[in-house]
């Protein structure tokens, strides 16, 4: 299978890649068990561009569950059609079926991520991009001497979360390890690609040179260490151009799911689902992207309303008060 191969286009470059989504087996931590993969590979497979490129990933799932991808840090201008979060810009794709998506550089250099965008399909199918500067510049930095990527993800072990280490049992053969020379620039790119967990990172006896974030530069920093958290955050300020003209009161909960058949054996297992309102999720037909442009009515409109109670928390307990 090819995984890549690239053309040049009157100076724009484009690149095609194959994603191939499948169960494939791996062993860490003295445990061998088949995970949901690209390429057999976790993680997987690098995409490394130039600033402005354009690329072509066309994902065949040979898996069991349907799931898009989403092109984490890149803005896709007048794009949204492959930007991959589910029932927003596109529906899963589904199991035996196959979908093609052109993601467009625009302003992104650095680091950023790709990700299935599909409940927990994310904590085993991502991998890095990697933007290099576009072709005849250079960095905004003397050049490194060596380029590095880590992907730090998790591996679980029934309920709980373990990241192999040289204090784990049979960690040796799998422990992430990099010989350096003395003198050297090493250029380090770490994406978290963890589910839950915020990251400290610290390379012993080494101060760090901070250089970009989220797919761009900064004024370098120098630092000791650094926490990589799961998500970039963002603030901003809007203003104001409209009325308001309705008001919500949304209520999450987590509840317990009722038996039809109390004497049935599927009963002695707790069934949970999370509501809005006190009203369930259910999967729409339409992605919402599809559903604004082609002005398909009665999708847009089914938020749940005004929930039948009201919760108030105190500290020791929860009650609900009618209305």
């Amino acid at each position: 299978m090819v995984e890549l191969f690239f053309c040049s286009v009157q100076g724009e470059m484009k690149y095609f890649y194959d994603f191939v989504v499948r169960e494939s087996n791996f062993t860490k931590l003295c445990e061998t068990k088949s995970m949901l993969v690209v390429n057999d590979r976790f993680p997987g497979p690098e995409i490394r561009v130039h600033r402005g490129d354009k690329i072509f990933v066309n994902v065949q799932n040979q898996g069991s569950y349907g799931l898009t991808i989403h092109w984490h840090g890149i803005m896709q201008p007048r794009n949204p059609w492959s930007d991959g979060p589910e029932y927003i810009t596109q529906c899963p794709i589904q199991p035996g079926t196959n979908f093609t998506y052109e993601v467009i550089l625009s302003k992104e250099e650095g680091t950023v991520w790709w990700h299935a965008h599909s409940d927990w399909t994310r904590a085993s199918v991502h991998g890095a991009i990697v933007i290099l500067p576009a072709v005849g510049t250079t960095f905004p930095f003397p050049e490194p001497d060596e380029d590095e990527v880590i992907v730090i993800a998790s591996w679980y072990k029934g309920d709980l979360q373990a990241r192999p280490g040289d204090l784990c049992p049979c960690s040796k053969e799998t422990t992430y390890r990099r010989k350096v020379d003395y003198g050297k620039t090493y250029l380090v790119r770490i994406v978290n690609a963890n589910i839950d967990a915020d990251i400290f990172f610290a390379i012993a006896q080494h101060n760090l040179t901070v250089v970009g974030l989220d797919g761009a530069y900064i004024k370098p920093i120098d630092t000791t260490y650094i926490v990589i958290t799961l998500d970039k955050r963002w603030m901003f300020c809007s203003k104001q151009i409209s009325e308001i003209t309705s008001r919500m009161f949304i209520t999450t909960s987590m509840n317990s799911l009722y038996c039809e058949d109390p004497s049935s054996s599927d009963c002695e297992t707790k069934q949970i689902a999370a509501s809005v309102n006190n009203i369930s999720w259910v999967n729409p037909s339409t992605d919402i992207l599809q559903s604004y442009y082609r002005n398909i009515s009665g999708l847009l409109n089914r938020f749940p309303g005004l929930s039948a109670f009201f919760i108030t928390s105190q500290r020791n307990h929860t009650r609900l008060i009618e209305h």
